[in-house]
């Protein structure tokens, strides 16, 4: 993240939201308000939407990936249509599927197109942003 703000010269956050189970061994130190960032913001344990980052990570995932990658998805997802597509084959078993396999390379390359769409589609409040991306 660090090298991400650093490299674009947005400059340091005033904020930081943590989750207390990844960080609680710097909560007297590096994670108090004022050391690092002025603002510390404590999310509660095991409620991972209350992260105002898992919405967009919701969004790039059920958005973006679905949208643009094959085979993405999760196998036990509630919504079928949040379910990757898969093709049976049928003979004496029937409980075979066809799987699709990926490279390590193809993966990598696939995410990183994927990010760099995300980022670079135009900002959600075009009125208050106009011509903005997100980034």
């Amino acid at each position: 993240m660090f090298q991400f703000i650093n490299s674009y010269h947005i400059g340091m956050p005033m904020e930081v939201e943590v989750e207390h189970h990844l960080v609680n061994q710097f909560s007297d130190d590096m994670m108090r308000a004022g050391i690092l960032f002025p603002f510390v913001r404590w999310c509660n344990p095991g409620n991972s939407q209350e992260k105002r980052a898992e919405h967009f990570n919701r969004e790039k995932k059920y958005g973006y990936e679905k949208k643009y990658q094959e085979g993405i998805g999760r196998f036990y997802a509630r919504l079928e249509a949040n379910r990757p597509k898969t093709e049976k084959i049928f003979d004496e078993d029937n409980d075979n599927y066809k799987e699709k396999t990926y490279d390590f390379d193809e993966l990598v390359a696939d995410d990183l197109d994927i990010i760099e769409k995300y980022n670079n589609d135009l900002h959600r409040n075009q009125k208050k942003y106009p011509g903005k991306t997100r980034l």
